[in-house]
């Protein structure tokens, strides 16, 4: 089944887990119609493929008729799986290379689109940082989204030093000149990445660079306002200044209690191996098989020990934990949802 999502009912598949999580928050309820913010229309999705399709739903799934978008969270094995993603696609029938959506090219993507509404994008690939919204925003359906996620302050390190050895235009590095910034530094001028992507809204990506609230928010984070803001970054700006903390949380909540339905699977790079297993599943596509070749990319990192004791100096810092409150609150639910789908991954697989 394809979903829609209303975004005035934050509703959940995980309703314990959910109902744990807004128990331990006491704060000022605020509407989510009451915010000011862009929000999309979640409508043309496929939901979880473990914990909320029947065995009924399951089986009517044609999985070749879908439209399979990777929302890339940086450094969660990303190029790996593009490298998987990009082997796939030449073994399927039309042999087409995936379209990548990162953060410059969404705006273009959209607007070619727009001028191809009737082409069909059954079993096209998707992938980028900027790739949820997505199917919405460009009016494709049916559409499923998967991603593969990490422990945030692990993440936090691994981009650190990934943006310092590679000098990189990626758009979580360019704002800054990384190597001359603490990692404390980096950790809270980036923020939870992940957050901002999962509230992608394109109006918000077309705001200009002069935009005050873009320009005071970088000054605060020490980044050239008179470089090209990538998009992820006037998210964050839009939710640090214009929205309050209570605003924020409701958001958070709105995203929590859509995890379910917003991805057909989640993955985590602690168990890479089983969620290709599982993606194979979900998508009926040779991930497992293709892909075995490669490996996880550790290329540019120090080693296990020094990065555990970077982890272990974020965790003390308590400016760290309020810069990634929300990805480490999301990361955490999504993990209660990977461990659901790995129960019901070894359960159907009994069953075949």
């Amino acid at each position: 089944r394809v979903l829609s999502i209303d975004t005035n009912v934050q509703a959940t598949n995980n309703t314990e887990s959910f109902d744990n999580y807004t128990n331990e928050h006491t704060r000022n309820k605020i509407e989510l119609e009451n915010i000011q913010y862009p929000l999309l229309t979640v409508k043309n999705i496929v939901p979880n493929y473990f914990t909320s399709l029947s065995l009924k739903e399951r089986s009517a799934l044609n999985q070749s008729k879908l439209a399979i978008s990777y929302l890339h969270h940086q450094k969660c094995g990303g190029m790996t799986m593009r490298r998987c993603i990009d082997k796939l696609s030449l073994k399927m029938k039309d042999q087409h290379l995936p379209y990548l959506i990162w953060d410059g090219s969404i705006l273009t993507f959209l607007y070619q689109r727009a001028i191809e509404k009737n082409k069909s994008m059954a079993g096209y690939f998707f992938y980028g940082d900027a790739a949820f919204g997505l199917c919405d925003e460009a009016d494709i359906s049916p559409c499923s989204y998967y991603t593969v996620l990490r422990d945030p302050y692990e993440r936090i390190v691994s981009a650190y030093e990934y943006c310092i050895a590679v000098h990189s235009k990626d758009p979580i590095c360019m704002l800054w000149n990384v190597s001359s910034i603490s990692l404390h530094q980096f950790a809270v001028y980036t923020g939870s990445h992940l957050f901002t992507q999962l509230l992608y809204s394109p109006k918000i990506c077309k705001m200009k660079d002069s935009n005050e609230t873009i320009q005071i928010v970088g000054k605060r984070n020490n980044i050239d306002t008179s470089k090209n803001i990538p998009c992820w970054y006037k998210h964050k700006a839009y939710l640090e200044y214009l929205l309050t903390s209570d605003e924020r949380q409701t958001l958070l909540d709105y995203v929590i209690g859509n995890l379910h339905n917003w991805f057909t699977m989640i993955g985590t790079t602690d168990e890479f191996g089983l969620t290709m297993e599982m993606l194979q599943m979900v998508y009926n596509l040779p991930f497992v098989t293709t892909c075995k070749s490669i490996s996880l990319n550790r290329k540019k990192q120090s080693s296990s020990n020094l990065r555990a004791e970077k982890r272990q100096r974020l965790l003390a810092d308590a400016k760290v934990y309020d810069a990634l409150y929300y990805d480490i609150i999301i990361y955490n639910e999504a993990m209660k949802i990977f461990q659901m789908q790995k129960k019901n991954y070894f359960r159907f697989g009994e069953n075949v």
